[in-house]
């Protein structure tokens, strides 16, 4: 159901979505999210039809070149929809030739226009300055999954739209019943809700895009400006219509590049190359005389403070040369998971500066330290490692630090005997990963239990106000918790001597959600070979399968002893191996409730007994330990070494052997209660094994 406000066409609200002429269809809103947004704001249709009418007035154009601050706040999960600054500035270089007709190939205009293109005299700057007088490139990076939808509510950290012009870029614009990625842009009118004002634009149609046709923000900013589709509240390229602008003839608009059409009126031919046209004409494209004066006297009465010198100094856009700002660190990881001794990358994503220096600290890595912009590192310990990035140039610096990579130790930690119930310890083993980090995380709690007392629950709900109004976070609470993903991973998994089975786990779940159609929300199972670096689907949970529950209806779901469900997820194609590890990974959708899982196990068929994997090739015992442990040892010359790890990879004790001894003992009444790995080290060979504490 993410989202249902997204854009909302002339005919149907105060959003107007833009053209998709690479596509081929008219990327128009939807009645329903018309009829949910008057529900909420029922005064919008008398906005709507004042601005209409203002919209006919006209004025000169005036030779004073009127100055927009704008914003570009750029919604990313560290993809490439995190866009350079380069495609922005060249972005921002087309929009002013255009709108200050500055641009050289206006002579490709039909013969008919060539009298009529218009010079709006505006320009658009990138502020300097933030609301809060910060120094700012005019980029605002947001790493989001917001980025996934690109609709209403994924308008975060909004600058004040009366001194800004707010444009967001995402990987889709807009999502619901028109589809994903069928939208290039959208954008909202003067005199729209405060908290919804300004554009929203796919990545991808930004200069230098895959969808990059030129002219889709050259359309939106006309939209923003005041300016409607030439052929007004029709369906496009059926209906004939008007938009009220005495030099823009009627139409109905196109798709297909015609320069000659005149459809809708015999004889007098259609401005099909006009910015507010669907036609897939390319370059040129222009504004009318009468629509450049239209958007002038809307900049000036409808968006009064926009153009104000003092708006002007208060954005920082009355200077002609951008200041230097603090670089703002920031960085991701090429993995999440990997394995003692593997190769690690990382990339440098900071912004908000043009020149840098970069200083990582990498935690038990190889090297401890570098400059690199992306370098890669090499782990020789296990657990999760804190990576830390300084960047800094002559304004100052700032540091990122993030719980950037899990390293797992070389060996399995579990076999296919354990059964993991989060009822003492060893289920603090498993990774909970909170990508983006946002407010849901995967947890262990005393809430409930398929089998004891504890479980792992997803906390997807919420005790938000039910007063709170938009733009209260509180308020935005279940428009924005649609996409985020959130994961549970294994320590890996000894499943060599498997010849079949099932993985099984107890869970369940409960959704906000009235209508199996608006359950959009996801449990996926999936598993690796390899450390992380490639994981395989084995299941997906949604809709009734996932729903255990009911609906909770808004409350908070704690699930009965009839609320549990049990899943098996067949493990046939990994089995043989030493080294499994399985994901569970949640994406929520707006109207998530609460996910337990409990009880992890394996229902599968072991080649020996298992007794004989826990001690491979070295003889210890007894397993489980209590007090003391002792390990029967091979020849030993005296130039051995005796290692036991626990199971963050920790080295825990260490001992060189003497001559012709063949057993030792070691106390261990004092370790953590866990799993430990044993090595005994020669210089021929290493033999393992692993005792329970």
């Amino acid at each position: 159901m993410k989202k249902l406000l997204f854009a909302i066409a002339l005919t149907g609200g105060f959003l107007v979505q833009g053209q998709s002429h690479q596509h081929g269809v008219e990327p128009c809103g939807t009645h329903q999210a018309y009829e949910d947004l008057m529900e909420r704001y029922p005064d919008l249709e008398i906005r709507r039809d004042a601005l209409i009418q203002n919209s006919f007035r006209t004025s000169s154009t005036g030779d004073t070149v009127l100055v927009i601050p704008m914003v570009f706040h750029v919604l990313h999960e560290y993809g490439t929809e995190n866009i350079s600054k380069t495609r922005i500035l060249n972005e921002i270089d087309r929009m002013n030739e255009y709108f200050e007709k500055l641009n050289a190939d206006t002579t490709q205009i039909v013969p008919a226009f060539q009298g009529l293109i218009g010079k709006a005299n505006i320009e658009f700057r990138l502020a300097t300055k933030d609301p809060a007088g910060n120094c700012t490139d005019g980029i605002n990076r947001i790493a989001t999954q917001e980025a996934q939808f690109g609709d209403y509510a994924s308008k975060v950290d909004q600058w004040a739209p009366d001194r800004y012009l707010n444009i967001y870029t995402a990987k889709v614009a807009g999502s619901g019943s028109t589809g994903p990625g069928l939208t290039l842009a959208y954008a909202t009118f003067p005199g729209t809700i405060f908290w919804y004002d300004g554009i929203m634009c796919r990545a991808d149609a930004v200069f230098g895009g895959s969808n990059d046709d030129g002219w889709t923000l050259n359309h939106e900013v006309g939209h923003y400006l005041g300016l409607l589709h030439p052929w007004g509240s029709g369906q496009v390229d059926i209906q004939c219509g008007d938009d009220g602008i005495s030099d823009t003839p009627m139409t109905a608009g196109s798709f297909a590049c015609d320069l000659d059409k005149d459809d809708c009126n015999p004889g007098t031919i259609e401005n099909v190359q006009n910015f507010m046209d669907y036609a897939s004409c390319g370059l040129p494209q222009m504004f009318t005389t009468e629509q450049a004066s239209v958007m002038r006297e809307q900049l000036i009465f409808e968006r009064p403070i926009l153009p104000t010198p003092s708006n002007i100094a208060f954005t920082g856009t009355d200077v002609t040369s951008a200041p230097e700002c603090v670089p703002v660190a920031d960085f991701h990881s090429g993995r999440t998971f990997a394995c003692v001794g593997d190769n690690v990358q990382f990339f440098d994503d900071s912004y908000q500066a043009n020149g840098y220096t970069l200083a990582w600290t990498f935690p038990g890595g190889t090297p401890a330290t570098s400059s690199d912009a992306n370098p890669n590192v090499v782990f020789n310990s296990a657990g999760w490692k804190d990576v830390t990035l300084t960047v800094t140039n002559a304004q100052g610096s700032s540091t990122a630090v993030k719980q950037a990579v899990h390293i797992s130790p070389s060996w399995a930690v579990f076999g296919p005997d354990h059964v993991e119930s989060f009822e003492d310890e060893k289920g603090y083993y498993w990774r909970m990963e909170n990508f983006l980090d946002n407010e849901q995380e995967f947890t262990i709690e005393g809430q409930a239990a398929s089998d004891g007392a504890k479980s792992v629950r997803l906390k997807n709900w919420k005790n938000v106000n039910p007063g709170a109004q938009i733009p209260s976070p509180e308020a935005w609470y279940y428009d924005r918790l649609g996409g985020r993903v959130d994961r549970l991973v294994s320590p890996p998994y000894h499943l060599s001597l498997v010849q079949s089975g099932d993985l099984v786990f107890d869970f369940a779940y409960a959704t906000n959600a009235a209508f199996l159609d608006d359950i959009t929300e996801r449990l996926r199972v999936l598993v690796s070979v390899n450390c992380g670096v490639n994981w395989s689907l084995r299941l997906t949970l949604d809709e009734v399968d996932l729903v255990t529950g009911g609906s909770a209806g808004g409350t908070n779901f704690i699930p009965s002893s009839s609320d549990w469900a049990t899943q098996t997820v067949n493990i046939g194609t990994v089995s043989g191996y030493d080294h499994v590890m399985f994901m569970f990974e949640f994406i929520s959708g707006d109207l998530s409730n609460n996910l337990y899982i409990d009880n992890i196990r394996f229902d599968a068929v072991v080649s020996i007994d298992e007794n004989e994997l826990r001690a491979t090739n070295l003889s210890v015992y007894p397993n489980p330990a209590e007090d003391r442990l002792f390990i029967e040892l091979p020849a030993v010359n005296g130039n051995e070494t005796l290692m036991i790890y626990n199971t963050a990879g920790q080295l825990v004790y260490e001992t060189s052997a003497e001559a012709n001894v063949t057993k030792m003992e070691v106390e261990v009444a004092d370790w953590a209660k866990g799993i430990y790995h044993v090595q005994w080290v020669s210089p021929s060979n290493t033999l393992q094994s692993k005792f329970v504490h």
